[in-house]
């Protein structure tokens, strides 16, 4: 279906944080609300980071001799920046506590409902993350913990389709490096804008 130019302009309008006048607010409230402004406009750019990453991996899955080089880079900075975005909103919300003027209009729950739809959407994140981070130390702590490795499987950044998978803690972890993961992330960023932007209204 093609997107009307009223559809296109409310999408790419919504891609925008909403904007906040620190002007408008008590001077010792100022620094945390500059801390919100910055930090509100990382969900986007994580978001389209992980954009960027599933074009590459499309583009490296449709070209054999790309595949085995390129794919595996798609995979691991797309945990990464799945994760970010993550962290963004965990850091939206302790400052959004830290504001206690612009903490009374918005309302308080709005990043607790956004990072339990992202915890339900994506579960396996922060594991999946930390593994990417430290894959010598994820190896290192395995073999301390069972005192050898051998006979073990261990999954690093494999994929099927676009499930990416690991292991951790002799379980199998993963996430979809697809479309409607970004459509996931979209609809938990939209819900955190709107409400900023309600408090203008």
């Amino acid at each position: 279906m093609t997107e009307s130019i009223d559809e296109f302009t409310k999408r790419r309008m919504n891609e925008f944080p909403p904007y906040i006048d620190e002007t408008q607010f008590p001077e010792g409230e100022r620094n945390r609300i500059r801390l919100l402004i910055r930090a509100l406009p990382l969900l986007s750019s994580f978001m389209e980071a992980f954009q960027n990453d599933l074009d590459l991996f499309d583009y490296a899955e449709r070209n054999d001799t790309l595949r085995m080089k390129w794919a595996p880079i798609a995979c691991r900075d797309a945990i990464l920046n799945l994760w970010c975005f993550y962290d963004a909103l965990e850091q939206i919300g302790k400052a959004l506590d830290r504001c206690k003027y612009l903490g009374g209009t918005v309302p308080k729950d709005v990043i607790t409902v956004a990072t339990q739809s992202f915890d339900a959407s994506f579960p396996d994140a922060v594991n999946m993350r930390h593994i990417t981070a430290h894959p010598a130390g994820h190896l290192a702590a395995k073999s301390r913990k069972d005192h050898s490795i051998n006979g073990t499987v261990l999954i690093h950044s494999s994929w099927a389709g676009q499930t990416v998978k690991h292991s951790f803690e002799g379980r199998e972890i993963s996430f979809e490096l697809s479309d409607d993961t970004v459509k996931k992330l979209t609809k938990i960023r939209d819900g955190v804008f709107s409400a900023f932007r309600a408090h203008r209204a």
